[in-house]
């Protein structure tokens, strides 16, 4: 359970770093990079609830 915890969690963090380039080089790339920003959180905090469950 740890290992896909932590997958989600890099997973969330990657999605993130995404969004942040294409808003970054896409002329009209807010709404991708909020979207993005969305998704990439609620990942990230799925992982991190699964990492607090796996601890005895």
């Amino acid at each position: 359970m740890g290992y896909l915890a932590k997958g989600l969690q890099l997973f969330g963090m990657a999605n993130l770093m995404v969004g942040f380039y294409i808003g970054l080089t896409d002329e009209r790339g807010m709404w991708t990079e909020l979207y993005l920003l969305g998704i990439g959180s609620v990942v990230f905090l799925l992982g991190r609830l699964l990492e607090g469950r796996g601890k005895p």
